[in-house]
């Protein structure tokens, strides 16, 4: 027999064989990269180690896309004897010898200073809370809130009693103080150095000047009226005969009539008074009058007594006039609550203002240690109130126990769980976790997983080259 037709099919099986030993190999080796005189020997390093990086974040990616899937974890947290495994844990821990809840001897488990411990993390988780912007304004808000709703309910004659308002009010308007302070304010006011126009807005100046314009008609009704009166005409009469007699003697005077003059002087004096020109220049000369008393200093136009006793008399009338006000119509002290009293006086809402005292002080308070004093005392005393009794737990509260706990397991499973996986990012975990590993490592746990795989992978390769082979010397 032909030595080729024995040795052809059994190099071909070699090299298929080791062809494919060589590739698994060199799926892992060499661990690095390989230079000889600082060129880089391809292939180096192996496929795994090269890739290292991608294939264990496509792992990590599979795994939790296809594997331990949101749905997956979940429906087996959810699994009957999960839920069981649970509730058998927690009542381990929860229930005492006589099936009761001693919280005592549960928080204590393990350690005899846990109390304690309990007490200065409750004091500064309180001190924490309260510290909190966010809370600070809640707090604040709710006191704020209980004192509005405290003063809407209190009216005023329940704090105060009427008739000694009264009689306060009475002895502070007639008070030789105020009298004073009245006095001197006053006096300040109508300085006899300001003019009426400083003392007077200019719009009420403007007023009054408007209504004297505006009957300045009948300030020419009166000059009419001064002629038509008989005591005037006769005066007026007299003067004038007597001025023509002086002029022209009484001879002169004989062919001259007084009082067909006087009846001409008023006959053309109340035409001209209808002129429209005769009465703008009376406006013009009332207005220009106004303005020259207005503008003058009142030591020009009034004595300094006057104005002395003008003070006095306002100082005493003002008071007087206030005392002639009946307060008990202004204020309703059986129907009117302290906040609508108090609120009345204020240009900011009474909330507001209560708001800003008492974020001013709140720090204040919160930062002094007796504060924190308090509430370490209170705190204490609340968990010792709630953790020194027994919790008398009967079947059927054990029942209802058991199944509240299993109802808010399955509940924050069903809501929180999946926002959970998502921020453990279970492939990120994977990923680490496999890049950790040794690549050494990772060659012996892929191997001795598909050891038999492979083995046969690397036999067939043998096999095909000794067929392949074969079927090339037909």
């Amino acid at each position: 027999m032909d030595m080729k037709v024995i040795l052809t099919p059994i190099i071909g099986a070699a090299i298929g064989y080791s062809t494919n030993w060589v590739a698994i190999k060199m799926l892992f080796r060499p661990y690095s990269e390989k230079r000889i005189m600082g060129v880089k020997v391809p292939f180096t390093p192996g496929l795994i180690p090269k890739e290292r990086q991608r294939i264990s974040n496509n792992i990590g990616e599979v795994i939790e896309e296809y594997l331990l899937t949101d749905k997956v974890i979940i429906n087996e947290l959810l699994a009957d004897n999960n839920k069981n495994n649970i509730l058998e844990f927690v009542n381990k821990y929860l229930y005492n010898a006589e099936g009761n809840i001693n919280i005592n001897n549960f928080i204590a488990y393990g350690d005899s200073n846990i109390l304690d411990k309990v007490n200065k993390f409750l004091a500064d988780k309180v001190m924490d809370f309260l510290q909190e912007d966010e809370n600070k304004q809640e707090i604040i808000d709710v006191i704020v809130l209980a004192i509005e709703k405290e003063m809407r309910k209190t009216s005023l004659h329940q704090l105060v009693n009427e008739d000694i308002i009264f009689d306060k009010y009475r002895e502070f308007i007639t008070s030789e103080k105020l009298n004073g302070v009245l006095i001197d304010c006053i006096d300040d006011f109508i300085s006899s150095d300001k003019c009426i126009s400083e003392l007077i807005d200019e719009e009420v100046l403007n007023n009054i000047k408007g209504t004297l314009l505006y009957n300045s008609g009948k300030l020419i009704e009166s000059v009419e009226d001064i002629f038509n009166n008989s005591n005037v005409k006769e005066k007026i009469v007299t003067l004038i005969d007597e001025t023509i007699k002086l002029k022209v003697g009484a001879l002169g005077a004989m062919f001259v009539n007084a009082e067909s003059i006087y009846e001409t002087i008023e006959e053309k004096s109340k035409e001209k008074l209808q002129e429209k020109e005769v009465q703008e220049g009376i406006n013009n000369f009332i207005s220009s009058k106004i303005d020259s008393i207005t503008s003058r200093p009142l030591y020009e136009i009034m004595p300094e007594y006057t104005r002395n006793e003008l003070i006095t008399s306002l100082a005493k009338y003002i008071p007087d006039s206030i005392l002639k006000i009946d307060i008990s119509k202004i204020i309703d002290f059986n129907n009117q609550d302290i906040h609508s009293i108090i609120t009345s006086y204020l240009d900011i809402s009474l909330k507001k203002q209560m708001t800003d005292v008492f974020s001013s002080k709140y720090n204040e308070i919160l930062n002094d240690n007796k504060t924190r004093q308090k509430v370490c005392y209170y705190t204490k005393k609340v968990m010792n109130n709630i953790i020194d009794k027994d919790i008398i737990m009967t079947q059927d509260k054990r029942q209802s126990m058991s199944e509240f706990i299993i109802d808010k397991y399955s509940a924050f499973v069903n809501t929180h769980m999946t926002e959970l996986i998502e921020k453990i990012n279970l492939s990120k975990i994977i990923e680490e976790q496999l890049n950790s590993f040794d690549i050494e490592m990772i060659e012996d746990i892929i191997l001795s997983i598909t050891k038999n795989e492979l083995n046969a992978i690397t036999s067939l390769g043998g096999l095909i080259g000794f067929i392949i082979s074969l079927l090339a010397l037909i």
